[in-house]
This record gives structure tokens, C-alpha cells and sequence, in this order.
């Protein structure tokens, strides 16, 4: 192990010294060899005494390492809690987008920017299922070139076209070691547009229709950690609800327009009645026909 060890220590210098002598002293960490504390290339070689003074400070330098190890971790774990409480407070903003967004795109390109953002991705697609095919609805980052190729999944290899398939988040931390992509012009296409990461995650609503496919990708080979599975999880069923929500309302916008349509424009006369026969709202043409004003009929 003491010989692995030094040649691991050697190859880290661009020339490696000639070793003319050499003193080494296990770290021992609850009866386990966790590193070695060494020094070389003393004149004369290194006597007894000068081992017995590298072993006693040996369990110093593991006390040492391990409090820098336990402030690496404890800075780690700092970052991932800002980083998922970033996230939490970009979530609550876009449900707050949903009340003053005009018209769902506005909604659909703030999904896609928080996505990107949330989970520190370079690039990123939100598809929406239409007549059992995926379209694009808004993407961050890319161009043209890529977004016509994938513009329907079901004709290319594609990591949104396999989420689709399965109904559960696929992941493809580097398309160039990837067999999904090996050989296909899809990875020719990435390659083009910069990409080397993938995630989709289905977009589910609560009664268990797909309604798309939620897409980030980076230009670095990465890999995901739980926190980043969890935020994605979240943000995309945040995303089935927005969705839903946006749509309701919509139909619920279109309905009033067509209703006021008819209300307005009908060449017959017009009454809005209460259960018990009260008269609140009447059209122009039932003024018309009575000769009378809306408030007149009303008290009548």
C-alpha cells in the first residue's frame, strides 16, 4: 500500500524527482488506513528517532483532515439548502405568474426560463402532447436547426421520446457514451447545438393524463444527485398544475366571450332572471323591442 501510495504522490509532479530515501507513517482513522503522512529525500536517510516523531504527530494531521472534511461537508450541504430554497421561492413566484401572465405562452416561457434556472442547465424544451404528438411550446437557448429536428419526437431518437414512452424522468448524462444515441443523427444534431447532458421528465397532471414533457440540458457531461431529481420531480408536477389551471381558465375566458357574443349581439330579446323570476341584465334588443332602458325594465 506505502508503494501505491508514493507512486500515486510521484505521477502528480510534472517531473518526477529521483527518491534518494524515504519515511513513511500510516493515518489511521477507527482502525483503518485512510492516507500516509511521508517526506522524503533527506541527506543521510531518516533514523528512528524522526519516525517516532512522524508517528506522533499522525493522529494530529487525521484530526486535521477530518475537521476540513466535516467544514467541506457542512459547505456542501449549506449550498445544496440555498440552492433548494432558491429553488422553493422560484416555484412560489411562478405560481404567482400564473394570475398575471396575459394568455398562457407568456406562462409557458416562464416555466422553461425557472426549469433552466432551477436546475442550473445551459438549455431546456417544455413540449406539450397534442393529438398524441409532442410539440415544442417554448424552448431557452436554442436555435433554429434543433428545434425543427426535434420538432416532432416520435421521428427522431430522443431522450423526451423515451420519457414519453416509459411515463418516468430518462436521463443521459453524457450523449457522446450513450448507446440511446450512438449512430443516429440525433447525436450529430446535439453535437451541433452543443449538447452533452440530457433530462425529460413527464409532465402528469393529478388525474393522471400526460400533458408533456419538461427537457433541460447542459454542454457538460453531468451528473445528477437527488437534490437535483427531487427539484426536477416538484417543478414538473408544479407544471402539470399550472398548466391545467391556465387552460381552465381559458375556457373559462373563451366561454364569457362567446356567452357576451350571443348576450350582445342576439336579434332576440334578452333576459338574465335570479330562480325566483328577478330580472338583473337584459340585451339591447329586449330595450329595443320595449322601448324602454335596462333599468326601467329591471323595476318593472
Amino acid at each position: 500500500m506505502i508503494r501505491c501510495r508514493i507512486q500515486i504522490i510521484l505521477a502528480c509532479h510534472k517531473v518526477i524527482p529521483t527518491l534518494t530515501s524515504f519515511l513513511g507513517v500510516p493515518l489511521i482513522l477507527d482502525r483503518k488506513i485512510v492516507g500516509m503522512l511521508g517526506v522524503a529525500n533527506r541527506g543521510g536517510g531518516y533514523s528512528h528517532e524522526q519516525q517516532a516523531d512522524l508517528e506522533a504527530i499522525a493522529p494530529a494531521v487525521v484530526q486535521a483532515l477530518q475537521r476540513k472534511k466535516a467544514e467541506i461537508e457542512c459547505e456542501q450541504t449549506q449550498l445544496l439548502l440555498k440552492t433548494d430554497l432558491d429553488a422553493l421561492t422560484r416555484m412560489h413566484a411562478l405560481s404567482r405568474k400564473l394570475l398575471e401572465t396575459g394568455g398562457i405562452q407568456p406562462l409557458l416561457d416562464e416555466i422553461m426560463y425557472s426549469a433552466v434556472v432551477i436546475v442550473g442547465a445551459k438549455f431546456g424544451t417544455l413540449q406539450l402532447l397534442e393529438d398524441d404528438s409532442l410539440r415544442i411550446v417554448s424552448h431557452y437557448g436554442h436555435k433554429q436547426p434543433f428545434l425543427d429536428f426535434f420538432a416532432s419526437a416520435e421521428n427522431a431518437v430522443s431522450v423526451c421520446g423515451k420519457a414519453m414512452q416509459r411515463w418516468e424522468c430518462v436521463i443521459v448524462e453524457d450523449v457522446e457514451t450513450s448507446s440511446l444515441f450512438a449512430g443516429t443523427p440525433s447525436l450529430d444534431v446535439m453535437r451541433k447545438a452543443g449538447l452533452r447532458a440530457v433530462q425529460s421528465t413527464p409532465v402528469i397532471s393529478l388525474t393522471g393524463t400526460l400533458l408533456g414533457i419538461l427537457t433541460t440540458q447542459w454542454d457538460v457531461p453531468y451528473f445528477f444527485n437527488e437534490h437535483d431529481l427531487w427539484r426536477i420531480d416538484l417543478l414538473a408536477r408544479q407544471v402539470a398544475d399550472l398548466i391545467e389551471q391556465a387552460k381552465s381558465e381559458m375556457e373559462l375566458r373563451e366561454s364569457e366571450e362567446q356567452y357576451k357574443m350571443f348576450f350582445n349581439n342576439s336579434i332576440d330579446a334578452v333576459f338574465l332572471t335570479s330562480p325566483d323570476g328577478t330580472i338583473f341584465a337584459v340585451n339591447s334588443e329586449a330595450c329595443r323591442i320595449f322601448g324602454m332602458i335596462e333599468e326601467e325594465i329591471i323595476k318593472a
